[in-house]
């Protein structure tokens, strides 16, 4: 199984616009599908900006579990966006809901090769009843790609995974 970080196929356009695509049909998307079939791998895509059938000019951060034959096992969008005020520190605000949409549902856990998958994405790690229902639903292994912040990441990273695994 290979794991991709949060972010991993995040990019701007010349306009300034955040590059989504429609699934399962969009151009890089396929490719990444014909990669894990090509190389007979499990491919967890830490987030996908997955366009928005509902509102095409917004997007879901999308964790997809692809399969060793290209398929989609499994797909996971991201409840809890992540907006702070970094300013005043001598940074850029990140104000994630201004153009992401949030999920709505807790994925049921997915079977793979190494255990039944539990899916998030960064900053609902600071949710811990994600976790516990996931866990409850039979995950085996929770996966939470993330892209944290070099300050935030120091200090609080390692230590809500710690907690989320020890609570579960």
């Amino acid at each position: 199984m290979v794991c991709l970080p949060e972010h991993f196929a995040y990019q701007k356009d010349g306009s300034g616009e955040h590059f989504h695509e429609s699934i399962p049909d969009g151009e890089m998307f396929k490719k990444y599908r014909q990669l894990a079939l090509d190389n007979h791998v499990w491919l967890s895509m830490g987030s996908f900006p997955e366009t928005c059938p509902q509102n095409p000019d917004r997007f879901y951060q999308t964790h997809f579990i692809i399969n060793n034959e290209g398929n989609i096992a499994a797909q996971y969008r991201k409840m809890h966006r992540f907006d702070v005020n970094l300013k005043e520190q001598g940074g850029d605000d990140i104000c994630e809901s201004e153009y992401l949409m949030a999920g709505n549902d807790i994925t049921a856990p997915c079977f793979s090769p190494v255990g039944y998958l539990g899916l998030s994405i960064s900053y609902d790690i600071r949710f811990p009843e994600l976790y516990r229902k996931l866990v409850l639903k039979g995950a085996q292994v929770l996966l939470v790609p993330s892209a944290f912040l070099a300050k935030t990441g120091a200090t609080h990273w390692e230590t809500l995974l710690r907690a989320r695994a020890i609570e579960n």
